[in-house]
């Protein structure tokens, strides 16, 4: 199963021009790591049986990027129009791929859903009501970096989406290896350096201020992004590009 899966959302984003080949990962819904999110993360986050009754998996993936859309957004204090408007476009795939996802599952004889809540943040601590990243950790697709992003095995530069459902799936285990350059060595901090505003620190990130970022540029470009610790650094791609 984790095979027609893997293959159903290869397919679905095979056209996409600005996307490499996705990556994914199954997730198990009585992981620890799951509820330990409620801290992690922080209370109000969602549990996979707040989406789906007596949830098994939930189906994470990864849509790297290709370099021409991470080029675009290296020059220039705000988010280049490519960056901006591949991430509207990945919105509406992800949007897409998930209704796609959900009935093919059905198809298959089982059941699946997906966070309505993925686009929500609370005001209180500007974070995610459904951590995308959180759930890829813990679906196995990759670890954090010192910018906060997932680095999976091609790179942190790409969106991540995901399905609950109660396929009858051995989950993968979250990976170990360390790809942060900083985090192996202590060196590197391209990330820090590239943040426009200095929310990015190596002693910690500054969420009101890189929000307040994403306000400008969507002033700027029209979509709250900004992107640029995503870009110009070692681990944006990694493996075979």
């Amino acid at each position: 199963m984790k095979g027609e899966v893997t293959g159903f959302i290869r397919d679905f984003v095979r056209d996409a021009p600005y996307l490499r080949e996705p990556l994914v990962g199954f997730a198990g819904c009585d992981s620890p790591m799951i509820r330990q999110l409620k801290n992690a993360v922080m209370p109000e986050h969602e549990m996979p049986d707040d989406i789906l009754s007596d949830p098994k998996i939930i189906i994470s993936y990864f849509l790297p990027f290709n370099k021409e859309v991470a080029r675009s957004n290296v020059p220039g204090r705000y988010a280049s129009k490519t960056w901006a408007a591949c991430y509207n476009d990945t919105n509406r795939l992800i949007a897409s791929l998930n209704d796609a996802l959900v009935e093919h599952i059905q198809e298959m004889g089982f059941r699946a859903a997906y966070s309505r809540k993925t686009s929500q943040v609370s005001n209180d601590v500007l974070m995610s009501c459904w951590s995308q990243r959180h759930i890829a950790e813990i679906a196995g697709l990759g670890t954090f970096g010192l910018n906060n992003l997932l680095i999976t095995r091609v790179g942190s530069c790409g969106r991540f989406g995901s399905v609950v459902c109660d396929l009858p799936i051995v989950p993968d285990l979250p990976e170990t290896e360390k790809r942060c350059l900083y985090k192996l060595t202590g060196g590197c901090m391209k990330c820090v350096k590239n943040c426009p505003t200095g929310a990015l620190r190596e002693d910690g990130f500054l969420r009101e201020v890189c929000f307040a970022m994403c306000q400008e540029n969507k002033a700027e470009c029209g979509t709250e992004v900004c992107g640029k610790c995503a870009v110009d650094i070692p681990c944006g791609f990694l493996m075979n590009d």
